[in-house]
Protein backbone atom coordinates (compact mmCIF):
# COMPACT_ATOMS: atom_id res chain seq x y z
CA UNK A 1 0.00 0.00 0.00
CA UNK A 2 1.27 3.44 -0.93
CA UNK A 3 0.99 6.27 1.54
CA UNK A 4 1.21 10.02 1.03
CA UNK A 5 4.75 10.17 2.31
CA UNK A 6 5.88 7.42 -0.07
CA UNK A 7 5.46 9.61 -3.19
CA UNK A 8 8.86 10.27 -4.68
CA UNK A 9 8.16 10.60 -8.38
CA UNK A 10 7.27 13.87 -10.16
CA UNK A 11 3.54 13.05 -10.52
CA UNK A 12 3.08 12.69 -6.77
CA UNK A 13 4.94 15.89 -5.93
CA UNK A 14 2.78 18.28 -8.08
CA UNK A 15 -0.45 19.35 -6.48
CA UNK A 16 -2.82 22.32 -7.13
CA UNK A 17 -3.11 24.46 -10.26
CA UNK A 18 -0.44 26.11 -12.33
CA UNK A 19 -0.23 29.83 -12.92
CA UNK A 20 -1.44 29.38 -16.52
CA UNK A 21 -4.52 27.46 -15.38
CA UNK A 22 -5.27 30.13 -12.79
CA UNK A 23 -4.98 32.94 -15.37
CA UNK A 24 -7.28 31.11 -17.79
CA UNK A 25 -9.86 30.67 -15.03
CA UNK A 26 -9.67 34.37 -14.09
CA UNK A 27 -10.01 35.38 -17.77
CA UNK A 28 -13.12 33.22 -18.25
CA UNK A 29 -14.66 34.63 -15.06
CA UNK A 30 -13.95 38.21 -16.23
CA UNK A 31 -15.54 37.59 -19.63
CA UNK A 32 -18.67 36.11 -18.06
CA UNK A 33 -18.92 39.00 -15.61
CA UNK A 34 -18.62 41.62 -18.37
CA UNK A 35 -21.32 39.91 -20.41
CA UNK A 36 -23.75 39.90 -17.48
CA UNK A 37 -23.32 43.61 -16.57
CA UNK A 38 -25.90 45.00 -19.07
CA UNK A 39 -28.45 42.50 -17.80
CA UNK A 40 -27.67 43.41 -14.21
CA UNK A 41 -28.00 47.16 -15.01
CA UNK A 42 -31.35 46.55 -16.69
CA UNK A 43 -32.57 44.53 -13.69
CA UNK A 44 -31.49 47.29 -11.26
CA UNK A 45 -33.24 49.93 -13.41
CA UNK A 46 -36.36 47.81 -13.62
CA UNK A 47 -36.49 47.35 -9.82
CA UNK A 48 -35.96 51.09 -9.20
CA UNK A 49 -38.74 52.03 -11.63
CA UNK A 50 -41.14 49.41 -10.27
CA UNK A 51 -40.56 50.36 -6.61
CA UNK A 52 -40.99 54.05 -7.32
CA UNK A 53 -44.16 53.50 -9.38
CA UNK A 54 -45.60 51.29 -6.65
CA UNK A 55 -44.97 54.08 -4.11
CA UNK A 56 -47.01 56.56 -6.15
CA UNK A 57 -49.79 54.06 -6.78
CA UNK A 58 -49.98 53.43 -3.02
CA UNK A 59 -50.09 57.19 -2.35
CA UNK A 60 -52.94 57.62 -4.84
CA UNK A 61 -54.86 54.74 -3.27
CA UNK A 62 -54.32 56.30 0.14
CA UNK A 63 -55.62 59.66 -1.10
CA UNK A 64 -58.72 58.08 -2.62
CA UNK A 65 -59.49 56.03 0.50
CA UNK A 66 -58.92 59.00 2.83
CA UNK A 67 -61.20 61.23 0.74
CA UNK A 68 -64.06 58.77 1.23
CA UNK A 69 -63.23 58.03 4.87
CA UNK A 70 -62.87 61.67 5.91
CA UNK A 71 -65.67 62.96 3.65
CA UNK A 72 -63.25 65.62 2.41
CA UNK A 73 -61.20 66.42 -0.66
CA UNK A 74 -57.70 64.94 -0.66
CA UNK A 75 -55.03 66.17 -3.07
CA UNK A 76 -51.77 64.63 -4.26
CA UNK A 77 -49.31 67.12 -5.72
CA UNK A 78 -45.69 67.20 -6.83
CA UNK A 79 -43.03 68.46 -4.43
CA UNK A 80 -40.85 71.25 -5.80
CA UNK A 81 -37.21 70.38 -6.56
CA UNK A 82 -35.22 70.72 -3.36
CA UNK A 83 -38.44 70.75 -1.34
CA UNK A 84 -38.37 69.85 2.31
CA UNK A 85 -40.11 66.85 3.84
CA UNK A 86 -40.52 68.82 7.10
CA UNK A 87 -42.08 71.81 5.31
CA UNK A 88 -43.78 70.29 2.23
CA UNK A 89 -45.26 72.45 -0.50
CA UNK A 90 -46.80 71.86 -3.91
CA UNK A 91 -44.73 72.62 -6.98
CA UNK A 92 -46.27 75.22 -9.24
CA UNK A 93 -46.86 74.62 -12.95
CA UNK A 94 -44.70 71.53 -13.29
CA UNK A 95 -45.30 68.07 -14.67
CA UNK A 96 -42.05 66.71 -13.23
CA UNK A 97 -42.76 64.68 -10.08
CA UNK A 98 -39.16 63.46 -9.67
CA UNK A 99 -38.69 65.43 -6.43
CA UNK A 100 -41.55 63.47 -4.82
CA UNK A 101 -45.15 64.08 -3.82
CA UNK A 102 -47.30 65.07 -0.90
CA UNK A 103 -50.78 63.79 0.03
CA UNK A 104 -52.92 66.16 2.09
CA UNK A 105 -56.51 66.87 3.15
CA UNK A 106 -57.41 69.90 1.07
CA UNK A 107 -59.59 71.92 3.47
CA UNK A 108 -59.59 75.01 1.24
CA UNK A 109 -60.42 72.95 -1.88
CA UNK A 110 -57.87 74.84 -3.98
CA UNK A 111 -55.47 72.01 -4.80
CA UNK A 112 -52.69 73.80 -2.95
CA UNK A 113 -51.14 72.95 0.41
CA UNK A 114 -52.13 75.65 2.90
CA UNK A 115 -51.30 76.11 6.59
CA UNK A 116 -54.59 74.55 7.75
CA UNK A 117 -54.33 71.44 5.57
CA UNK A 118 -53.40 68.15 7.21
CA UNK A 119 -50.49 66.33 5.55
CA UNK A 120 -51.09 62.58 5.31
CA UNK A 121 -47.96 61.47 3.45
CA UNK A 122 -44.77 62.96 2.03
CA UNK A 123 -42.62 60.94 -0.36
CA UNK A 124 -39.29 62.45 -1.32
CA UNK A 125 -37.82 61.38 -4.63
CA UNK A 126 -34.16 60.39 -4.78
CA UNK A 127 -31.78 60.42 -7.76
CA UNK A 128 -31.52 56.61 -7.69
CA UNK A 129 -35.30 56.40 -8.23
CA UNK A 130 -35.13 57.98 -11.68
CA UNK A 131 -37.52 60.53 -13.19
CA UNK A 132 -41.29 60.84 -12.94
CA UNK A 133 -43.20 62.79 -15.59
CA UNK A 134 -46.94 63.43 -15.37
CA UNK A 135 -49.80 64.84 -17.40
CA UNK A 136 -51.01 66.79 -14.31
CA UNK A 137 -49.33 68.87 -11.61
CA UNK A 138 -51.85 67.69 -8.96
CA UNK A 139 -54.73 65.26 -8.65
CA UNK A 140 -57.64 65.82 -6.25
CA UNK A 141 -60.03 63.15 -5.01
CA UNK A 142 -63.55 64.25 -4.13
CA UNK A 143 -65.51 63.03 -1.10
CA UNK A 144 -67.01 60.18 -3.12
CA UNK A 145 -63.58 58.90 -4.18
CA UNK A 146 -63.52 60.05 -7.79
CA UNK A 147 -60.91 62.29 -9.33
CA UNK A 148 -61.94 65.89 -9.97
CA UNK A 149 -59.60 66.11 -12.93
CA UNK A 150 -59.29 64.21 -16.15
CA UNK A 151 -57.47 60.92 -16.27
CA UNK A 152 -53.75 61.11 -15.59
CA UNK A 153 -50.59 59.30 -16.61
CA UNK A 154 -47.33 59.16 -14.64
CA UNK A 155 -44.28 57.92 -16.56
CA UNK A 156 -41.44 56.45 -14.48
CA UNK A 157 -38.04 56.45 -16.16
CA UNK A 158 -34.96 54.65 -14.80
CA UNK A 159 -31.95 56.49 -13.36
CA UNK A 160 -29.88 55.51 -16.41
CA UNK A 161 -32.24 57.33 -18.82
CA UNK A 162 -30.98 60.51 -20.43
CA UNK A 163 -31.97 63.66 -18.57
CA UNK A 164 -34.10 64.89 -21.49
CA UNK A 165 -35.69 61.51 -22.27
CA UNK A 166 -39.48 61.15 -22.15
CA UNK A 167 -39.52 57.41 -22.78
CA UNK A 168 -37.19 54.46 -22.23
CA UNK A 169 -37.14 50.72 -22.89
CA UNK A 170 -37.37 50.13 -19.13
CA UNK A 171 -40.25 52.36 -18.08
CA UNK A 172 -43.46 51.93 -16.17
CA UNK A 173 -46.68 53.93 -16.08
CA UNK A 174 -49.17 54.64 -13.34
CA UNK A 175 -52.44 55.27 -15.12
CA UNK A 176 -55.32 56.94 -13.27
CA UNK A 177 -58.73 56.65 -14.89
CA UNK A 178 -61.49 59.26 -14.50
CA UNK A 179 -63.03 57.52 -11.47
CA UNK A 180 -59.57 57.85 -9.88
CA UNK A 181 -58.35 54.25 -9.77
CA UNK A 182 -54.60 53.95 -10.29
CA UNK A 183 -52.99 50.95 -11.96
CA UNK A 184 -49.47 49.95 -12.99
CA UNK A 185 -48.74 49.44 -16.68
CA UNK A 186 -45.50 48.22 -18.24
CA UNK A 187 -44.97 49.92 -21.56
CA UNK A 188 -45.66 53.26 -23.21
CA UNK A 189 -49.47 53.56 -23.24
CA UNK A 190 -52.25 53.33 -20.68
Amino acid sequence: MRTFSDCTDLACSQRGVSLIELLIGVAVAAILTLQSLPTLRQWIDQRAVQDHAESLRSALRLARAQAMRRDAEVTVCALPPGGSVEQPACAQDTRDWSAGWVVFVDESRRGELDDGDRVLLVHQGLPQHGRVLSTLDAITYLRIGVSSSASARFTFLPPSAASDATSHAVQMLVCVNKPGRPRLVIGIAC
